[in-house]
C-alpha cells in the first residue's frame, strides 16, 4: 500500500499549524511541523516531505529565506512549496515566486478547499517529475543511438552513405551511393529551405555546421535527425570533400515536444483556461507525437458521451460521437470509459468494440483506434482519450503509455475546472439550503435593474423574516433549526417562478425577487402564498413546529432602482410587519423611513449610553396600606440623554429588547439596585427588598440565575433582599426555561414576583407550576376602584377580590400597583389587600430622595 504523502507545515502560530494538521490528516496526508526557519530546514532534511506549506512572516528566517534555502538542497527543485500570505499582498506574492515558491495561498485560509489544493499541487508535481525522468531516460537513449555517415564531393549528384544513413532516412540503397534528389525528397521542405544555404557554404567556403531536421519517409512517418557536417580542403584551400554524420534524434525530439506541450497544457490548466482549449492542445499533442493519428478527448456523464474535442477530425465527427451511450461496443472511446481500462482495435471493422458504431467508422474512414479512460483522483471515470487512424496501425505499449500521460493531463484539467466551479458555486450559494447568497443576489439584481432601465417593467424585492424561529433554535438546538431552514427553503421554492430569484441572506432571512409583474397585486398574492406555505406545521425529528413570516415588500423601479435602497426599504417594511404582530406582509411607503431612522438613532444611542453612564435608577416605595410604612423599593430605569433630555422607558425598552442590548442594560440595573440596597443597609437603615423588573429577553437566557448570583456576590447583598419581577409574557414565552430559572432563583433565596398580573394569559395552572413568591395587581384594575363597599361587586372590584383570594389560596404575597387616591387605598384594604404602591405614597425618585424617604418612613 502506497505511503500517504508527507506535508511539512511551517508556521510560528501553533493554532494555524493545528488547524492545517486537522484538515490535511482528515484527507489522508501525513503532517510534519516546524515553528521557524531553522526547524523547517531540519525537518525537511530528516522527514523528506512531498510538499511544503510555508508561512511568510516568521521570526528569524522569514518564509522567503527559508524557501531559498530549501531550493538549494539536492533534489528539492521539484518539491512544491506553497507560500501562505495575505491575498492582497502582491509584493509578498512576487517575492515568493522569486524565492522559488510553486504557488501561494491567501489568508484567511479557505479550509474547505485547502486539502484539494494540496492534492492538486502534488499531482502536478508528480507529472513534472515524470517528465524529468523521461528527460534522463532520453539522454541515455541518445548515447546508445545509431549514427549514419555520408560524404560527397562538391558538384557531384550523388552521396556515398552508410547503411545506417539509409535506414534513418527511410531510403532504399542497393549500394553505397544515393542521389541528392532522393535525400532532398525526404527532408521536410521547410527544413530544406534552411539547410540548402548551409550546404552551399560548406561546399564553397568549407564552413562547418550542425542542424536538426525533419524527415518525412515514404509511409508518412515523420522522424527527426541531427546533421553534423565538416569540410576538407585541398592544398589550394578549395573544398575537396564534405563529410558528415546523421543521428536519429526522433525519440529525443518527441520527448522535448512532449515536455513542451505538457508544460504548456499545465500552464493553461493553472491559468484556468476553458476546457475546450485545453482539450484541443491535448489532441494536438497526440497528433504531434503520432502524425498518422487523430487525437480525440471525450468527457462522459450520466452513462453517455457529453463532450467531444477532436480538432483534426472532419466536420461532423464530434456531433456523431457526442451523445453516444457508454458500452463496450460503441467505439473504443465509449468502451474505455465503460470498462474503465485501455482498449485497442487494430482493425475497426472486425473489432467488437465498434460493433454498434461501424457507421461512424465508415463515415469518417476510421481503420484503427485505441483509447484509455480518464480517472479522477477519487477513482471516478471522467472520460476517455482516444487515437483513431485512417490506416491500419499496430498500437504499441508506448502509444498507450502516451495516451495515459495525456489522460492524466485531462484529469488535472477537469478536476481543476470542477474545483473552480465548486468554489464559484460556494461563493454564490448558501451551503445549508443551496439557495443563492447575498453576493449572487446583488449581482443578479444589478443586471435585472439595468435591463429594466432599458425595458421598463414592474418588479418586487421581498424580504422574508421567520417569526419565532429563534425560540425554536435556542430551545431545540441548531441542528433542528438548520433542518427546519432547509424545509422552509423547499417550501419557498414551490412559490417561485423560473424568472424569479430566491436567496437566503443568512440566519432566518430570505429574499425573493419577483420580476415582470403586472401590478403590485401579483406581489401581494405571492406573499400570501408564502405565508400559507410557511404557516403550515413543520415536522422535524419528531417535533411539530410552527413559525410564521414577516414580509417586507418594495417595488422597483417605483420605490428604488438600486440594490442597497431596495434592501433597506424592504427591511423597513418587514420591521413594520413584525411590529404589527408578524405573520403578515407589508408594502414599503416613504413615511416609514423617518420612523425607522429614529429607531436606528435610538439603538445607536443606546449602545453608547452604558459607556457614558447615561442611565439612572429611580426608586418607588411599596408600602403597608395600613400605616404607610415603606416595606420595599422598586427600581425603575431612567435614561438621561445628553441631547434629548429624559427619555421614558416605553421609548427605548422595546428597542433594547429587539437588539438584545437589554441584556447588558438589565445586568447594570441589577448591579446598581443591589449596590444601592446594600448601601442603605450599610448606612444603618432597616433592610428592605429592592425589586427589579427583568425583561423577557434577559430572563429567558439560560444563565440568568448565574448572572444574579454573580451580582449578589459582587455587591455583598443577601439574596433575600432582592426581588425579581417578571411579566406574564415571560411566563408564556418559554415555560421550561422560565421554570428552571425561577427554581434556581428560589434556591438562591431570591424573592420572585409576577408583575402586571391580570393583563396577560397566564392561568391558575401556570401559577401553580411556577415557583413564584408573589403577584402584583396591574394598575388598570385599581384605576376605577371607588369607596363603594366590596359588596357592590363592580367589575374591577370583583376581579381584585378574586386576585386577593387567589393569592391567599396559593400562598403568594400580593401588591396593588397604581394607587393614586385615598379612596383606592381604603377600598383595597377592605378587599383584603394590605400592600401597594403608587403616586398616592410617592412617585419614583432618585436614590438620594429615596434615602431620605426611608429615613422618614422606614
Amino acid at each position: 500500500m502506497a505511503e500517504s504523502p508527507r506535508i511539512l507545515v511551517v508556521d510560528d502560530e501553533s493554532t494555524i499549524r493545528l488547524l492545517i494538521r486537522e484538515v490535511l490528516e482528515q484527507r489522508g496526508f501525513q503532517v510534519l511541523e516546524a515553528e521557524d526557519g531553522p526547524g523547517a530546514l531540519k525537518v525537511f532534511d530528516e522527514g523528506k516531505p512531498d510538499l511544503v506549506l510555508l508561512d511568510v512572516f516568521m521570526p528569524g528566517l522569514d518564509g522567503f529565506q527559508v524557501c531559498r534555502h530549501l531550493r538549494a538542497r539536492p533534489g528539492a527543485d521539484t518539491i512544491p512549496i506553497i507560500i501562505i500570505t495575505g491575498t492582497e499582498d502582491y509584493d509578498a506574492i512576487r517575492r515568493a515566486y522569486e524565492a522559488g515558491a510553486t504557488d501561494f495561498i491567501g489568508k484567511p485560509i479557505n479550509w474547505i478547499i485547502l486539502g484539494e489544493r494540496v492534492r492538486y499541487m502534488l499531482r502536478a508535481s508528480a507529472a513534472v517529475r515524470q517528465l524529468a525522468q523521461n528527460r534522463e531516460f532520453l539522454a541515455r537513449a541518445q548515447a546508445l543511438a545509431r549514427l549514419g555517415s555520408f560524404e560527397f564531393r562538391p558538384g557531384k549528384a550523388t552521396l556515398d552513405v552508410s547503411p545506417e544513413f539509409c535506414e534513418i532516412c527511410g531510403l532504399s540503397c542497393p549500394g553505397s551511393e544515393v542521389d541528392w534528389e532522393d535525400v532532398i525528397g525526404v527532408i521536410h521542405p521547410d527544413d530544406w529551405k534552411a539547410l540548402e544555404p548551409l550546404v552551399e557554404q560548406a561546399c564553397t567556403a568549407g564552413i562547418c555546421f550542425r542542424q536538426d531536421i525533419r524527415l518525412v519517409t515514404g509511409n508518412g512517418i515523420r522522424r527527426y535527425a541531427m546533421l553534423q557536417v565538416d569540410a576538407e580542403t585541398d592544398a589550394d584551400g578549395a573544398v575537396a570533400r564534405v563529410t558528415g554524420i546523421i543521428q536519429d534524434i526522433t525519440e529525443r525530439k518527441l520527448a522535448e515536444l512532449l515536455e513542451a506541450d505538457s508544460n504548456r497544457i499545465l500552464q493553461l490548466i493553472v491559468q484556468k483556461e476553458p476546457l475546450e482549449r485545453i482539450f484541443r492542445e491535448v489532441a494536438r499533442l497526440l497528433e504531434r507525437q503520432l502524425p498518422l493519428a487523430m487525437g480525440v478527448v471525450c468527457l462522459v456523464a450520466d452513462d453517455k458521451v457529453v463532450s467531444v474535442t477532436a480538432p483534426g477530425a472532419e466536420q461532423g465527427f464530434s456531433e456523431a460521437v457526442s451523445g453516444t451511450a457508454l458500452s463496450a461496443e460503441s467505439g473504443t472511446h465509449a468502451a474505455a470509459a465503460y470498462l474503465g481500462q485501455p482498449v485497442v482495435a487494430p482493425e475497426v471493422f472486425s473489432s467488437t468494440f465498434w460493433r454498434r458504431a461501424r457507421h461512424v467508422a465508415r463515415a469518417f474512414r476510421i481503420r484503427s483506434s485505441a483509447a484509455v479512460p480518464v480517472y479522477s483522483g477519487t477513482g471516478q471515470i471522467l472520460g476517455a482519450v482516444s487515437m483513431v487512424f485512417r490506416e491500419e496501425y499496430q498500437i504499441s505499449g508506448a502509444d498507450l503509455a502516451l495516451m495515459e500521460k495525456t489522460a492524466n493531463l485531462v484529469a488535472l484539467a477537469v478536476e481543476q475546472h470542477q474545483l473552480s466551479q465548486r468554489l464559484i458555486h460556494q461563493a454564490r450559494h448558501d451551503p445549508l439550503t443551496g439557495l443563492v447568497n447575498r453576493a449572487a443576489l446583488n449581482h443578479w439584481l444589478e443586471r435585472v435593474l439595468k435591463e429594466r432601465a432599458r425595458h421598463p417593467s414592474l418588479g418586487a424585492y421581498m424580504l422574508i423574516d421567520l417569526d419565532r424561529f429563534k425560540h425554536i433554535n435556542d430551545s431545540l438546538g441548531h441542528h433542528v433549526g438548520d433542518l427546519m431552514l432547509k424545509q422552509v427553503a423547499d417550501r419557498l421554492r414551490q412559490v417561485v417562478r423560473d424568472s424569479d430569484l430566491l436567496c437566503r441572506m443568512g440566519g432566518d432571512e430570505f429574499v425573493l425577487i419577483l420580476d415582470r409583474l403586472r401590478d403590485k397585486n401579483d406581489a401581494a398574492r405571492a406573499a400570501s402564498r408564502i405565508l400559507e406555505h410557511v404557516g403550515r406545521p413543520f415536522h422535524v425529528e419528531g417535533h411539530e413546529l410552527h413559525v410564521g413570516a414577516s414580509i417586507g415588500i418594495t417595488l422597483f423601479p417605483d420605490d428604488a432602482v438600486d440594490t442597497t435602497t431596495l434592501h433597506k426599504n424592504a427591511d423597513i417594511a418587514m420591521y413594520v410587519a413584525k411590529n404589527q404582530g408578524g405573520n403578515r406582509y407589508h408594502f414599503f411607503d416613504g413615511r416609514m423611513h423617518e420612523a425607522v431612522i429614529q429607531r436606528l438613532q435610538v439603538e445607536n444611542d443606546l449602545r453608547k449610553a452604558l459607556e457614558r453612564n447615561e442611565f439612572q435608577l429611580h426608586y418607588q416605595p411599596q408600602v403597608d396600606l395600613t400605616d404607610n410604612r415603606v416595606v420595599a423599593m422598586e427600581a425603575l430605569i431612567r435614561w438621561n440623554h445628553p441631547e434629548r433630555g429624559r427619555i421614558p422607558p416605553d421609548r427605548f425598552i422595546s428597542i433594547a429588547e429587539e437588539c438584545r442590548l437589554i441584556i447588558p442594560i438589565g445586568r447594570w440595573v441589577l448591579q446598581e439596585a443591589c449596590r444601592q440596597a446594600k448601601l442603605w443597609q450599610d448606612q444603618g437603615l432597616d433592610p428592605i427588598r429592592v425589586a427589579v423588573n427583568v425583561s423577557a429577553v434577559q430572563f429567558t437566557e439560560t444563565d440568568f440565575a448565574e448572572t444574579v448570583r454573580q451580582v449578589l456576590q459582587e455587591t455583598g447583598l443577601e439574596a433575600r433582599w432582592l426581588e425579581v419581577e417578571i411579566t406574564e409574557t415571560v411566563v408564556m414565552k418559554d415555560q421550561e426555561v422560565v421554570r428552571s430559572n425561577l427554581k434556581k432563583l428560589k434556591d438562591l433565596g431570591v424573592f420572585t414576583t409576577l408583575d402586571d398580573f391580570g393583563t396577560g394569559y397566564s392561568s391558575i395552572t401556570y401559577l401553580r407550576q411556577m415557583p413564584l413568591d408573589g403577584i402584583k395587581i396591574d394598575k388598570s384594575f385599581i384605576r376605577d376602584l371607588e369607596t363603594a363597599a366590596p359588596s357592590d361587586e363592580s367589575k374591577n372590584a370583583g376581579l381584585v377580590k378574586a386576585f386577593v383570594n387567589l393569592a391567599a389560596n396559593l400562598h403568594l404575597s400580593l401588591v396593588a400597583e397604581g394607587i393614586e387616591t385615598e379612596d383606592q387605598r381604603r377600598f383595597l384594604l377592605q378587599l383584603g389587600c394590605s400592600r401597594g404602591q403608587g403616586f398616592l405614597f410617592n412617585p419614583p425618585v432618585p436614590a438620594e430622595e429615596a434615602t431620605a424617604l426611608l429615613r422618614s418612613k422606614g
